[in-house]
């Protein structure tokens, strides 16, 4: 159900983008978000706007997952791999197809020309909400509740909100960009848990048959 619903909402968002350049309300948000200035706020955004690109993005998630597979839990590492290039891929795809241009220096401030012009979806979004988000409930499903979880959840959920805000921030993306790609993100998401899932069940059964 919550994949139907969420496909629904992502299929009219990207209509519209492929329509409108600019969708109600983008404008003025950008705006907003580009009035608060200060290094308390342009640094840590700049570190995590910075952390999407290639190759620096491809280097830190493989890393990540491979750390995860090698430390034994390899349907994890594996589904974490899974959850990143699945993400890389969609992105590709969706903004072949939408065609969306970028905020322009006449609209907003804008921190770098970005050689690749589709702006929908955000692809440091959408990679981000996949693959740490996945990281996010195999911490919350896997480790028992102490003050390292919950650091560890904290910092996890901080990089997924604070990448929509520095693509807005930076003027790299229109608000509706960083909306699909969270949308999307989630949707592959579900997808990656639910392989997930069950493959843990399938493993779980054949093991207590083996033990039987």
């Amino acid at each position: 159900m919550l994949l139907a619903v969420g496909s629904l909402l992502f299929g009219g968002l990207a209509v519209a983008a492929s329509q409108a350049n600019l969708l109600p309300g983008d404008l003025e948000i950008a705006r907003a978000v580009q009035t608060v200035h200060g290094p308390w706020i342009e640094m840590p955004l700049w570190a995590l706007s910075a952390i999407g690109f290639p190759p620096i993005v491809g280097l830190l998630y493989g890393a990540i997952a491979a750390s995860i597979f090698v430390s034994g839990a390899r349907r994890e590492g594996t589904m974490a791999a899974i959850a990143t290039s699945g993400a890389a891929g969609l992105h590709r795809l969706i903004v072949e197809i939408v065609q969306r241009s970028r905020p322009t220096p006449e609209l907003l401030e804008v921190a770098h020309r970005l050689p690749i012009h589709s702006s929908f979806t955000a692809g440091h979004v959408q990679n981000v909400t996949s693959f740490f988000g996945f990281l996010v409930y195999l911490v919350a499903v896997r480790l028992a509740p102490s003050w390292k979880r919950t650091l560890l959840l904290s910092l996890l959920l901080f990089a997924i909100v604070g990448m929509g805000v520095a693509r807005v921030y930076f003027g790299e993306h229109w608000p509706t960009d960083v909306l699909g790609g969270y949308l999307l993100g989630l949707l592959w998401l579900i997808v990656v848990i639910e392989v997930y899932e069950r493959w843990l069940e399938r493993s779980t059964r054949r093991d207590r048959f083996r033990a039987e």
